[in-house]
């Protein structure tokens, strides 16, 4: 994953973006989904999740995290 950010407008509620680095041959259904899920869990309540596949170019990549 690459270009998280995490913030509050109010201190309660949160808003997180992110780019999420996959797999060329992983499945993409419900991979959002399950992930908006973990981060409601955590206490994320507006997340943006921008999934990219391996090798693929992103303008905003600086550093990736393989998770």
């Amino acid at each position: 994953m690459h270009d998280l950010y995490l913030w509050s407008m109010d201190g309660q509620y949160k808003i997180m973006t992110v780019h999420v680095v996959i797999k060329p041959e992983a499945d993409l259904s419900g991979l959002k989904k399950e992930l908006k899920i973990v981060l409601k869990d955590a206490g994320i309540h507006h997340p943006t999740i921008e999934i990219e596949k391996e090798n693929e170019d992103c303008e905003f990549e600086k550093e990736c995290v393989e998770i």
